[in-house]
């Protein structure tokens, strides 16, 4: 691909290989030592320099860590309409992710393992929020909903109906 200049010219810069005889642009050793081979010699002062560290900002650490799952809470309990789909429950406190196959089907990280909690709404929004393998309910349906196979209140709408 020819390169331009801001002019509109071709840069002659890119065809400088090929004066030497090159086809093309020849490989250009570093001229500072390898960053893997300094860090493999020096590893345990790297080790106890991050230790200390970590050590000194524990509470930034945390707080940071807190306000970054939190954020992915939020965004996936947004996209999914911010209240239970059951009950209408509409404190974020109360609200979780719920597997609307359970977990057997779309509750499993590549590796196999089971995912939940946190990870899983992490999951989700990698996904782009599907809406036809998960909801949002409060904590009350999702768990009824897991041992009884429904929710009282989908139970109440059936007697009524």
């Amino acid at each position: 691909m020819l390169r331009l200049k801001k002019d509109g010219l071709p840069d002659k810069r890119q065809f400088r290989y090929k004066w030497y005889g090159y086809e093309e642009k020849p490989p250009v050793p570093s001229q500072r030592p390898s960053r893997k081979a300094w860090v493999k010699t020096n590893k345990k002062h790297l080790q106890k320099i991050n230790k200390d560290w970590r050590n000194d900002n524990k509470e930034k650490l945390t707080a940071d860590k807190r306000d970054y799952w939190n954020n992915i809470r939020n965004e996936v309990i947004d996209a999914y309409g911010g209240n239970c789909q059951c009950c209408g429950e509409s404190d974020k406190r109360f609200l979780t992710l719920e597997h609307v196959y359970g977990r057997k089907n779309h509750g499993r990280s590549a590796t196999g393992k089971r995912i939940t909690g946190k990870k899983a709404m992490a999951e989700v929004k990698r996904l782009g929020f599907p809406k036809d393998k998960f909801q949002i309910l409060c904590f009350n349906c999702n768990c009824a909903k897991g041992i009884y196979g429904k929710c009282p209140h989908q139970i109440e709408r059936e007697v009524r109906a």
